[in-house]
């Protein structure tokens, strides 16, 4: 369970405040995770070694340049999409055919503010291969549509009525491959990677039409049961809440292994900590880069830290509830759904410039994958590679380097008991 925010973070807030790698204070930032503590792992001073690599392009602005560097850990193949995939995807791919959907692309984001309602193609997590991103899907109601529509949990009456909507559906598919097959040859190099995206979509949606089920039904959890659907949210909170939900609940009936959620939460004055002009900022992008405690010129102005810090908290929010509900879950084998599973947190940046170096990220759970928990993990700098390989490595991954391999060294040491 992959969670991505923007806006970097207060670096100072975020660390521990004192203590050892098995026994330290949460950071302000952390607070809200105190009841989870024994279930982290605190993943502090990461560095994007590959943004120092030569021959690497970074495209887009200092946001999108960090974005792609962060998620694939490598070049860019323009200013919204990384050059290769990301590691959700090679787990997605790893489990195609084991589950109705490879992989869910769903967020939270108060619809309002410069994404009107939209998360940003430079916030996608889900590239399945360069050039290429999978849609997100932030409304709790569409989310329900796509995946519990029709859903029976095992055990449940079969539905009484036949629909023969999936063999019609199935059969237009069969056509569109058939054009996209014969118009390939046509098209320039760029196109091409449009086209392939589109086709992987495709069979996305074909094998769901095509899927009767897992193997034998041993990975759905003991807390699966029926979802009704969703009335909209109305707030960042009622739609953390239900998403959260959704998404614990898609895990828990083996719907999917792999979730994707970016977070955005609100950042316009009167539904945000932020209010508009304050501290002489323009608008909340401007005090997240004026309160950076490298160079900001507002970074000693405790009034203006202390809306900045306010503003994380709601991503740290979120994510407590992600952890609150998967936490409350039984799954297979007696354990909770989050011991059975991973919920990683990180950001595109680490503070409020636009630096990469020092990166502060969350995992929490797997202690049933082999995540050793309960610790602050002092990184020292090492590459954030070396992260996505350890966590590659617990979700079942053979893999040895991720990204560019110039700048991986290997799994994280510490990550695995």
């Amino acid at each position: 369970f992959w969670v991505f925010s923007l806006a970097g973070t207060l670096p100072q807030f975020w660390s521990p405040k004192t203590g050892t790698e098995t026994d330290f204070a949460l950071g302000d930032l952390m607070l809200p995770f105190e009841a989870h503590k024994k279930d982290l792992l605190l993943l502090d001073g990461l560095n994007a070694k590959d943004r120092d690599l030569p021959g690497h392009k970074f495209i887009g602005n200092g946001h999108q340049q960090a974005y792609n560097s962060i998620l694939a850990a490598t070049g860019t193949t323009n200013a919204s999409f990384p050059g290769g995939p990301t590691l959700d995807q090679l787990v997605a791919k790893a489990n195609t055919g084991k589950t109705k959907f490879a992989s869910i692309e769903t967020g939270i984001n108060f619809s309002e503010g410069r994404y009107r309602g939209d998360v940003p193609s430079y916030a996608t997590v889900a590239p399945p291969a360069a050039g290429q991103k999978l849609p997100v899907e932030a409304d709790p109601r569409k989310l329900w549509t796509r995946v519990f529509a029709g859903f029976k949990p095992p055990g449940a009456a079969p539905a009484p009525v036949v629909d023969n909507t999936n063999k019609r559906q199935k059969s237009i598919l069969d056509f569109v491959r058939g054009e996209l097959g014969a118009v390939s040859s046509k098209l320039s190099a760029a196109d091409k990677m449009k086209l392939d995206a589109h086709a992987t979509g495709i069979r996305d949606l074909e094998m769901r039409l095509n899927f009767n089920g897992g193997s034998d039904g041993a990975a759905v959890g003991a807390g699966c049961s029926a979802v009704v659907q969703p009335v909209a949210g109305t707030s960042f909170a009622a739609q953390t809440d239900l998403v959260a939900r959704l998404s614990a609940m898609m895990l828990a009936c083996d719907l999917t292994r792999v979730v994707t959620m970016p977070v955005l939460p609100p950042e316009n004055p009167g539904s945000s900590p932020y209010s508009g002009g304050a501290f002489g900022t323009t608008d909340f992008h401007d005090l997240v880069h004026k309160t950076s405690p490298l160079n900001g010129q507002l970074r000693t102005n405790s009034g203006a830290v202390d809306m900045c810090k306010a503003f994380h908290m709601q991503s740290s929010g979120a994510i407590k509830k992600v952890l609150d509900v998967m936490a409350a879950m039984p799954d297979v084998d007696g354990k909770r759904l989050l011991d059975n599973s991973l919920v990683f947190w990180n950001n595109e940046l680490a503070e409020g410039g636009h630096t990469t170096n020092n990166l502060k990220w969350l995992v929490a759970g797997g202690s049933n994958l082999g995540v050793r928990t309960g610790r602050w993990l002092k990184c020292n700098g090492a590459p954030h590679s070396n992260a996505y390989v350890s966590i590659g490595r617990a979700l079942g991954l053979d893999i040895n380097s991720f990204g560019d391999p110039r700048s991986c060294t290997g799994a994280l040491t510490g990550f695995a008991t």
